[in-house]
């Protein structure tokens, strides 16, 4: 079996169930239909020479299969009702075969990929079972198939490194319904999707596809660590797997030497490691249902405060900003779009105001390549500067305006490609010995 990305083949081998649904026969037909894998576009078309195909094929789903000659023909795909294609391919089938193509990414950088179903069948009280990482901003991944209760310490993966971008062999696994869980590659702690019903049956040969864990069509929510999931059968039908969790982070930033501790939706946000003490004091992401109002009581040195509900979005990443001074603490449950660059040789970076006291005005960030960031107000976070460049020389300078006063100069600081940043101003506006800045590599 193949799987072919735009016009080039991919060396990926990807299984699907060999036998039900099939070809039309005839010396020049084949048989095509679309998966949706795009988190960005809730609901596609597929056309063939500019006539649609399948339409309003949802994310998740896949058409049926349509009769189309082997014979070079432009296949495109957009956004359902519309007749602006997203993206347009020319393609030649085999006659007689089977093929999904696979449309997937977000907004905006829709790709599609090409797969030919065309595997035997898996042997008896056996399955097959094939992983396509198309999160392509999760990094590698290790897949598991377990009982409901086991624990991933004595578990072995079913496919491991799985790459971004990339997929495994297909692998001959047991029937029946597992729990079926994702983490990063290499770290059983590093949870990314947990679903505890994946079925596979006798025979069966599958492909899960991994995609960003976020609601399909979601704008805000783009965590890029979690994924979700989609099975798929060789001319059967596709089940999705939504991701319902969300990751927060605690970041102190009271000033003097205040003790803050935090539980939102009954998880512990310190993952058993204690208190942290502020100011800039960071805990790792920790992974908790989404929610439409998570209940968050907050501790300042002892003393709990209960706060306001908190919404999470599934798929999202968060920091839980606490900023003020012990006696006047303040919140800001900031968003976190930890997506990796696109482009070669750069990274992206924030600013995340977190100074206290009297406004001191907005404050901007300037580095090697101008303003970064402007008018960020207290509590708040600037967009990102996307094309941060650091390849070649990964050092920059930076500095931290208010208004036209400089409050810090930082030089020669490192920059990775591929790195994603959040740059903090900590400190009291009144006390210019309290101001601390902080460059925090987020990915």
């Amino acid at each position: 079996m193949r799987f072919w990305s735009g016009l080039a083949v991919m060396a990926w081998s990807v299984s699907m169930l060999a036998g039900c649904g099939g070809g039309s026969g005839g010396s020049k037909t084949a048989q095509l239909r679309l998966l949706n894998a795009s988190v960005g576009y809730p609901s596609l078309d597929m056309s063939v020479n500019a006539v649609v195909q399948n339409a309003a094929v949802a994310y998740g789903a896949v058409g049926s299969y349509a009769g189309v000659t082997t014979d070079a023909f432009t296949n495109a795909v957009a956004v359902a009702g519309s007749t602006n294609a997203l993206t347009s391919a020319s393609r030649s089938l085999t006659k007689d075969t089977n093929y999904t193509l696979v449309a997937y990414g977000w907004q905006g950088a829709l790709k599609t990929a090409l797969i030919q179903e065309n595997v035997a069948a898996a042997a008896a009280n056996q399955a097959s079972l094939q992983v396509l990482n198309l999160a392509v901003d999760a990094g590698s991944v290790d897949v598991y198939l377990t009982g409901s209760t086991d624990a991933l310490t004595a578990a072995s993966p079913v496919a491991t490194s799985v790459p971004a971008g990339g997929g495994s062999v297909y692998n001959a696994v047991g029937v029946g319904t597992f729990r079926l869980r994702v983490t990063g590659a290499g770290d059983k702690n590093d949870l990314r999707l947990d679903v505890p019903g994946f079925t596979l049956s006798s025979t069966q040969v599958a492909v899960l596809l991994l995609t960003p864990g976020v609601a399909s069509g979601t704008a805000v929510a783009t965590g890029g660590v979690l994924v979700s999931g989609i099975g798929l059968l060789q001319a059967g039908a596709s089940t999705a797997f939504a991701n319902t969790s969300s990751r927060v982070r605690l970041v102190a930033g009271l000033t003097g030497s205040a003790t803050v501790g935090a539980t939102l939706g009954g998880t512990d946000l310190l993952s058993g490691i204690g208190s942290v003490v502020s100011p800039a004091a960071f805990n790792g992401y920790v992974q908790l249902p989404a929610s439409a109002s998570a209940a968050l009581t907050l501790t300042v040195n002892g003393t709990p405060l209960t706060m306001v509900g908190q919404s999470l979005a599934a798929g999202a990443d968060y920091s839980l900003l606490v900023w003020g001074t012990s006696a006047s603490p303040k919140l800001s449950l900031i968003a976190d779009d930890n997506r990796l660059p696109t482009a070669s040789g750069v990274s992206k970076m924030r600013l995340v105001n977190a100074m206290s006291g009297a406004p001191l005005g907005q404050l901007s960030l300037i580095g090697d390549q101008g303003v970064l960031a402007a008018t960020v107000a207290q509590g708040t976070a600037s967009a990102y500067f996307p094309n941060l460049i650091a390849s070649g020389t990964p050092t920059a300078n930076f500095q931290v305006y208010s208004s036209s006063t400089l409050m810090e100069n930082l030089s020669l600081k490192t920059v990775l490609p591929k790195g994603v940043y959040t740059f903090y101003m900590f400190g009291d506006t009144a006390d210019s010995t309290t101001w601390f800045p902080l460059i925090h590599p987020d990915r």
